[in-house]
């Protein structure tokens, strides 16, 4: 969720009294990045993330937002880098492959998009099969399902999610984006108002949310 200004100024003072006192505690600075990247302060959250990594190497999910940093700057090449970094250090990380595989459409290399796809669509249906009650494993493979044009899988993968966690705003961010591929658009409009709601400086709904409007 994105951050009112008091509470991201709360939460980023309370986190840099945590690294003051731990100053090698490579999760608060982890933390106090991912807190700047909400805000669209990417720049700051790189800072956080190259310490966070410099103090644990092996540190996946920064590598992974780290990643997500660089691709919001334009630096793809460090946001392919480091994505794979992710998945060599946690080979599932299903955001990371999801990512990456977003960023190789965007490259032009359609076919290892489709291998990191396919990928996590694997592991994430055999760690559903294992634990059916984990709501953010259906929307992480409703994303998949999503991203690689199989819509009416996403659609029922997401509708679970939310069923299980409607406290979630990527579950409705990414039905509401299949729902506008299928040309739902109002259904679509309800969905991305429910993420903003839960998230609301979050650049990704909001350009979705405007899409959508243009076809109102």
């Amino acid at each position: 969720m994105s951050l009112e200004p008091s509470s991201r100024e709360q939460e980023i003072a309370e986190l840099s009294e945590v690294i003051r006192r731990r100053p090698d505690d490579a999760e608060a600075y982890h933390q106090r990045g991912s807190v700047f990247h909400r805000s669209n302060e990417n720049l700051k959250a790189l800072q956080d993330y190259d310490t966070a990594i410099r103090l644990n190497p092996r540190f996946a999910v920064a590598y992974r937002n780290r990643a997500v940093a660089y691709e919001a700057l334009g630096q793809l090449d460090r946001a392919l880098a480091d994505y794979s970094a992710a998945i060599t250090y946690d080979p599932q990380e299903a955001l990371a492959y999801i990512n990456r595989a977003a960023l190789y459409e965007r490259l032009g290399e359609r076919q290892k998009a489709d291998d990191d796809y396919q990928t996590v669509i694997r592991f994430l249906s055999e760690s559903i099969e294992g634990d059916s009650s984990q709501g953010h494993l259906f929307t992480f493979r409703g994303a998949a399902y999503n991203f690689s044009g199989q819509l009416e899988k996403a659609i029922a993968d997401l509708d679970v999610a939310i069923r299980l966690d409607p406290h979630y705003s990527k579950s409705y961010r990414h039905r509401g984006e299949v729902l506008y591929k299928q040309g739902r658009y109002s259904e679509a409009l309800a969905d991305l108002n429910t993420a903003l709601a839960m998230d609301p400086q979050n650049p990704v709904i909001l350009g979705l949310r405007a899409k959508v409007m243009d076809h109102k």
